[in-house]
């Protein structure tokens, strides 16, 4: 019987343990610790891990090809042990608070069925968001471009076509995806080109990010809202890591993101939070928006070099 219960025991540990390895491998949704290559005294360098040879490109419709990666799985720098000095927010106004601030940014649109769904229920919360979107799609809905800028949201770009890491690109393959959704973002708004950059799979690196001339845009909080396509799962996962500082990316090409993505802005207004755009985060924490900066969140960032 003793020989019986030791082997008992011995198979309990091994399960425990069994499921304690499973419950902390990568790929679950929330702020996954990344690996990363160590950059030079100026900051960090980003770069995608398990990059296919030749990642397909996301098609016109709203239906992402797989590429055998996500941005979820794209580098950003670790967060530091302490925020940076010049990264603290600014003072409120004496005898007043600071709300929480939280910035939604929303990929790879637009989509002709639900970011219309999404820029009515912003509109009606009186909400603005940052949009980065992919020239081949904003050429084919430019009504729908029209109508997030006017109703006071940030467009920024996500290159033309997913079609590949603009770590990978030539020089010329790089300024042709760039170029081509400038202008036309830039002939459907009538404004200058957009200045916020979020890479493709959120790789990059500080070579590229200076070649790019735009702010290159990454995040903190990831509900992985193209994988789950459930709406009350979105909500959970965003009101679980909703923090001071975060920008969360989501993908406007799902009824689901959208559908979750309100019912979050919902009830984060309920608990104080004042949702931003993400040039209005930076701005809050003093931190300057600059051609060629790297900006997880305004507590990881790498400027330029020389800035």
């Amino acid at each position: 019987m003793k020989k019986l219960a030791i082997i008992c025991i011995g198979l309990t540990v091994c399960c425990l343990t069994l499921w304690g390895i499973s419950r902390s491998q990568p790929g679950s949704y929330a702020l996954q610790p990344e690996a990363q290559t160590t950059g030079p005294a100026s900051g960090f360098v980003y770069a995608a891990t398990n990059e296919p040879e030749n990642p397909a490109p996301i098609p016109a419709d709203d239906t992402p090809a797989d590429s055998g990666t996500d941005e979820s799985t794209a580098l950003a720098p670790p967060l530091p042990e302490a925020m940076p000095a010049d990264s603290v927010p600014q003072e409120a106004e004496p005898g007043t608070a600071r709300p929480s601030l939280l910035a939604f940014s929303f990929d790879d649109g637009p989509s002709k069925e639900y970011t219309p769904q999404l820029l009515a229920g912003l509109k009606e919360r009186g909400v603005h968001v940052t949009f980065f979107m992919l020239g081949v799609r904003a050429e084919k809905a430019p009504e729908i471009v029209l109508q997030a800028y006017e109703d006071g949201n940030v467009i920024g770009s996500h290159g033309y076509d997913h079609k590949s890491y603009l770590t990978k690109l030539s020089g010329d393959a790089l300024r042709s995806q760039l170029q081509k959704t400038d202008d036309i973002i830039s002939n459907i708004t009538g404004d200058a080109p957009p200045f916020l950059l979020r890479p493709p799979y959120g790789a990059i690196n500080e070579a590229v990010a200076k070649k790019t001339g735009k702010a290159n845009i990454l995040w903190n909080i990831d509900p992985r809202d193209w994988d789950v396509r459930d709406a009350e799962k979105v909500y959970t996962r965003i009101m679980e890591h909703a923090v001071d500082g975060g920008v969360i990316i989501m993908h406007d090409i799902y009824g689901s993101s959208v559908e979750g993505a309100l019912k979050a802005i919902d009830a984060l207004l309920a608990e104080g939070f004042q949702l931003v755009t993400i040039p209005e985060l930076y701005e809050a924490y003093g931190i300057p928006l600059q051609a060629g900066g790297i900006y997880r969140s305004p507590q990881a960032y790498t400027l330029p070099q020389g800035s």
